[in-house]
């Protein structure tokens, strides 16, 4: 009896460790798939935006310098430039950057452009022109220099009213009123 609860035993713990590796052969399948489907299921790729943008670079009285990008739309491509809702510019842009010039332009005033190719539309940006002055100046003279040689400023520059640099060669006379051969470089 012993001897067949041993042999008994023995079936079952041998039954056992075939279930064991049935189920970790299982598991194992199970892993590997879900590992395949884990590596085929890539997030989908994001359709390439094609847009175009403008931007102002620069603004004067009457003339506007507008830069226009090109993002991953292929060229040539009809390019049309609207100034404040309507079609202004008409192009075949050839290059990715390109920089327009509107010299259409009065003092004082607001403008905007969009870029349109197709359904791609830029975002509207602004221009506003500088104001024309009042031509209303005030000049003052400074003399410098007094000395046998001729005195000349090459460049100044204003900081406020009361602080005005200008740069040189600027003579003066000595102590004793003689021509100083020595020239000095700046003037405050």
């Amino acid at each position: 009896m012993l001897k067949r609860i041993f042999l008994t035993k023995g079936l079952h713990t041998e039954k056992g460790r075939k279930n064991d590796f049935n189920s970790f052969l299982l598991i194992l399948i199970y892993i590997t798939l879900f590992s395949f489907v884990l590596q085929s299921c890539k997030s989908p790729i994001a359709p390439s935006s094609k847009s175009i943008s403008i931007s102002i670079d620069d603004v004067t009285c009457t003339e506007a310098w507008i830069t226009l990008n090109a993002n991953n739309i292929t060229l040539p491509a009809n390019i049309i430039v609207k100034k404040n809702g309507n079609n202004f510019l008409n192009l075949i842009l050839t290059n990715k950057d390109t920089t327009l010039f509107d010299s259409t332009l009065s003092p004082n005033q607001a403008y905007t452009y969009q870029a349109v190719s197709g359904i791609n539309k830029s975002e509207i940006v602004t221009a506003k022109t500088m104001d024309t002055s009042s031509s209303n100046f005030t000049w003052q003279t400074f003399t410098f220099g007094g000395g046998g040689e001729s005195s000349a400023i090459y460049d100044a520059s204003i900081i406020s009213p009361n602080d005005i640099w200008a740069c040189g060669e600027i003579y003066i006379n000595d102590s004793t009123g003689k021509p100083d051969p020595l020239c000095y470089k700046a003037v405050h």
